[in-house]
Order: C-alpha cells, then sequence, then structure tokens
C-alpha cells in the first residue's frame, strides 16, 4: 500500500468515528469515551508531514480505538456495538 492508500484509509476511518458519534448521540457512553475522536480529532493526527510512516502510525491508532470502544460495547451495550460495527465496515469497504 501506498502512503497515499494509508492516508485514506485513515480519513474513512475518521469519519466513521463521527458517523458514529453522530448516530449514538453526545451524551450516550460510547461517545464519551470517544472524546475528540467523535469530532475527527485525535493524538495521531499527521500534521504537515505526511510520510508513510505517519500514516501508518494513524492508521493502526485508530484502528485500535475502535476495537478498544468495541470491546467496551460488547459487554455493555450490544446495540451500540452493532451500530458502531455496521458503520465501521461501511468505512472500511470501499
Amino acid at each position: 500500500m501506498t502512503t497515499a492508500d494509508y492516508i485514506h484509509r485513515g480519513s474513512r476511518k475518521e469519519a466513521a468515528f463521527m458517523a458514529i458519534a453522530t448516530a449514538l448521540g453526545p451524551k450516550h457512553p460510547l461517545t464519551e469515551m470517544m472524546g475528540s475522536l467523535a469530532w475527527g480529532r485525535h493524538d495521531a493526527e499527521m500534521g504537515p508531514h505526511r510520510t508513510l510512516r505517519t500514516a501508518i502510525y494513524r492508521d493502526g491508532f485508530l484502528a485500535g480505538a475502535f476495537w478498544s470502544l468495541n470491546h467496551w460495547a460488547r459487554d455493555h451495550d450490544s446495540a451500540a456495538q452493532r451500530l458502531m460495527l455496521d458503520i465501521w465496515m461501511k468505512e472500511e469497504t470501499p
């Protein structure tokens, strides 16, 4: 995969987080746990340095954040988990 591919994947994952937060609403525990991910901001933002390394780091960070939230939802809110998985898979599938 190229740098552009990873940048595109990361952008789709950020969009998925925002769509999940919108669908769940601002008061849902998952949205609150997302923190700034709910509006597309996070600690792995690439800034002006759009290298392959930073793109892969962002992609992995977002995937890890999703799966952490997914595990919480599995144990506490199965309806929210299904919604998360539906939105995530739509964004993951080109």
